[in-house]
Formats: C-alpha cells, structure tokens, sequence
C-alpha cells in the first residue's frame, strides 16, 4: 500500500521483475546450506576429538591397572622381566636392597607399560619388601 509516497517494505517485490528476486532467493539458500555444512563439520571435528580423548583416557586407566597388577605382583626374583601383551608391552625391574626397616630388606619396584599402539609410556616406581633371594 501507497500512502503519500511512502513505500513500504512489502511493495520492494513490486520493483524487482520476477527473474532478479529467484535470483535473490538461490543466494539465500547458498548461504544457508554454506552455514550448515560449517555447522555440521564443526560438529563433527568436536565428536572426533571428543572420541580421541575417551581413548586415551581410556589407555590411561588401563595403563594404571597393569602398571599395579605388575608391582602387586613382583614376586620374582630380582632382576629384569619383560613382555608383551595384546595392548602394551611391559617391563619389570626389582633392584637390589636399598634400605632394611624391620629386619626386611627394602628394594626399588620399577615398572613401565608401553601402548603399541600410540608409542606412550607409563611408569610407576615404589618401594617394597624385596623377594627371598634363591638359595645357591
């Protein structure tokens, strides 16, 4: 509608043919798909990295259980031990005597596991009661 020679916003339809506002309207569906595939790969890159740290979280949690399981059970001789399992490697070192409290020798429990997979390290270190050593 015209009033006194003001125009309004609705009548902008009325001075561009027909040809120039599909024009108009591809542009905006151009822009709205360009805004959604951002979106979208945004989106997934955080999922990804969402899921490449649970992973390593993951690793870490079972990095920590092997690296006890070892040091609980050292019951060997004191040396070096190693192997490997389906996701790490290991090692096991039981030093020489270090310290004697209570009539008991005390030795350095040196474990590391090894992921095969990423190449990372863990390792815990303790002090235990070192094992019998083997009658000659």
């Amino acid at each position: 509608m015209h009033r006194g020679g003001e125009r309004s916003l609705s009548s902008c339809s009325e001075a561009f043919p027909p040809s120039m506002r599909d024009g108009y309207v591809v542009v905006d569906a151009l822009v709205a798909l360009a805004m959604l595939a951002a979106t979208l790969i945004f989106s997934l890159s955080a999922v990804h990295q969402g899921l490449q740290a649970a992973n390593r979280a993951a690793e870490v949690s079972r990095a920590g259980e092997h690296l006890k399981q070892l040091l609980e059970t050292s019951k060997v001789t004191r040396a070096a031990t190693s192997g490997q399992g389906a996701i790490f490697s290991w090692a096991l070192t039981i030093g020489d005597p270090v310290a004697t409290a209570n009539a008991a020798d005390l030795c350095i429990h040196e474990a590391g596991v090894s992921a095969l997979e990423g190449r990372r390290r863990y390792q815990a270190v303790t002090v235990q009661i070192c094992p019998a050593m083997a009658a000659p």
